[in-house]
């Protein structure tokens, strides 16, 4: 999305939605409701697109999954009419998001590699490590822990390109800890270490530049474990304990919270597990999605079963078969929830390939003559430029050819403007069939016609003028006052060289209308080529 569009009210707006959305969302929803307003009343789905996407992503941050997903699923239509690839990279990204979480793999797969052809289409490197790293922790929880480190150093690598991103600090913590975590499963000790020490190096700068300390010290505690270091765990799991207690959302730090509630029991500290695990239950029923609500659950029956407290144990049985229940029942209105998006979301890209191609034949017939259907004008000067520009960069000759119709002015005037328009229309379908062959035409206008030659030798151009004069003259269309034959003829000046610096695009087209001139000086119905204007 190009924000200098805007003017600097609005301009003021996005940057305030920029740099509130991550430590105060509710700002940026205030924000957000604001530009949807002032979207809805300019019809600017560019603006609408970029509003509806972070009010979802605060409503995520704010565990309001309902909320989040609908006004998601509103921006996806507006970024679609207006194809704004880095807008879709993440809306996509954030469907793959809510649907690991709701514990369906194969749909976040296939919305992160949605999201990934959109990001690496445009070269959008942020978005692309974004995905990459997503999907790099898939396989993680999946324990393919050699795939999730290919996809994990991938990533780096893309975030190494785009390190301006302020957002790159809080993915290289997930992604870097990530890594030493998949290393460390692995058995390559070493490796794992040096991820470690380098996290561990710049653990301040991270959490005083994100406020997004529950990454990286669940992944300190979980290697001081792992050393046996129970003391620097211990201190590190007192600091956990109170971040999650305070913690408002739980929806993008999910793993992390399990890796504490595991090490809070393999280090016996149950009553500290049972603040987690309630506050844990709490966020997600507030989330309310099922998925991780189950994964809770399960929590509370072990917790239940370690202390011997069977009637809670039952109790907490029981709860867990209910919302099993309930997964099973949303399992399949998430199913069709899911499809109906992607149906809803096919139908909107065929409307705008609908839109699209209807937008390119407006185009084509705003440059083409209404006449002859040839290339009109406009068209011709893009065409010549470029044709210009092309020929100078690569060092290679252009061709350009004038010609007109011999005493046309006397053809109208013995057999009517109507005659004169079907005369026009015959020698235009001769150019149509060059066109055919790659050779440019267009009329220049009045009984004035363009033909340009790429990178051809005189030999080569006469030959094709040459047969052009004759495929006229062998219309064997009627003039009885022309001067020159009783039949059409026509008159071709034409310029071939290599442009040189200094030269124009108009220096060919002077010195074909010169040439051209030439021959209506002397016999017409004739060719001459030259290479420069006299």
């Amino acid at each position: 999305m190009n924000y200098n569009i805007y003017d600097k009210s609005i301009q003021e707006l996005i940057n305030k939605v920029l740099d509130s959305r991550v430590e105060q969302p509710d700002e940026a929803k205030k924000i957000c409701k604001q530009l949807i307003n002032h979207g809805k009343v300019q019809s600017d789905s560019n603006l609408l697109g970029f509003a509806y996407y972070y009010l979802a992503e605060a409503y995520f941050d704010d565990n309001e999954y309902d909320k989040f997903y609908k006004y998601l699923v509103r921006g996806l239509e507006y970024q679609h009419e207006v194809s704004d690839a880095g807008l879709l990279a993440r809306s996509y990204n954030m469907l793959g998001i809510n649907a690991d979480n709701q514990g369906n793999i194969p749909a976040a797969i296939d919305y992160y590699l949605t999201s990934l052809s959109y990001s690496k289409d445009k070269g959008l490197n942020y978005e692309t490590g974004l995905v990459t790293t997503n999907i790099g922790q898939i396989y993680m929880a999946l324990k393919e822990y050699k795939l999730a480190i290919s996809y994990l150093e991938k990533a780096m690598i893309y975030f190494d390109r785009d390190k301006k991103n302020r957002s790159n600090v809080r993915n290289l913590i997930i992604t870097e800890t990530t890594l030493a975590i998949g290393y460390l499963r692995l058995g390559e000790t070493e490796t794992a270490y040096e991820w470690f020490h380098k996290v561990e190096k710049q653990r301040d700068q991270y959490i005083e530049e994100t406020k997004f300390p529950l990454v990286i010290y669940s992944f300190e505690a979980l290697f001081y474990n792992i050393l046996g270091e129970h003391q620097k765990r211990d201190e590190l799991l007192d600091r956990l304990v109170q971040i999650v207690i305070e913690i408002p959302s739980i929806l993008d730090m999910y793993d992390e919270a399990f890796m504490l509630c595991e090490l809070l029991q393999e280090a016996n500290r149950l009553e500290d597990l049972w603040r987690v695990q309630e506050r844990i239950e709490f966020l997600t029923r507030q989330a309310g999605i099922t998925h991780m609500l189950l994964r809770t659950l399960n929590l509370k029956v072990q917790y239940y079963k370690e202390i011997q407290d069977e009637p809670s144990y039952m109790l907490a049985c029981t709860d867990y078969y209910q919302v099993s229940r309930q997964l099973m029942d949303e399992n399949r209105t998430n199913a069709k929830r899911a499809i109906e998006l992607r149906i809803d979301l096919e139908t909107i890209k065929e409307k705008q390939r609908l839109i699209q191609e209807e937008n390119k034949l407006l185009l084509e017939k705003s440059q083409r003559d209404s006449l002859t259907k040839l290339p009109n004008r406009d068209k011709l000067n893009e065409y010549s430029q470029n044709a210009f520009d092309k020929a100078f960069r690569n060092g290679s000759s252009l061709g350009v050819e004038i010609f007109d119709i011999d005493c046309f002015k006397q053809y109208n005037d013995t057999y009517g403007h109507q005659a004169g328009d079907k005369c026009l229309k015959k020698i235009a379908r001769l150019l149509l069939n060059l066109m055919e062959q790659g050779i440019f035409c267009a009329r220049y206008g009045g009984d004035e016609f363009i033909v340009i030659y790429e990178n051809m030798t005189d030999e080569e151009i006469l030959k094709i003028a040459g047969q052009l004069k004759q495929d006229i003259i062998a219309l064997n269309m009627k003039h009885k006052n022309s001067t020159v034959e009783p039949i059409v003829t026509i008159s071709q000046g034409i310029r071939n060289s290599v442009p040189k610096a200094g030269n124009k695009i108009w220096d060919y087209f002077y010195a074909a209308d010169m040439a051209m001139y030439q021959v209506k000086r002397g016999t017409r119905n004739d060719v001459q080529l030259v290479h420069r204007a006299n």
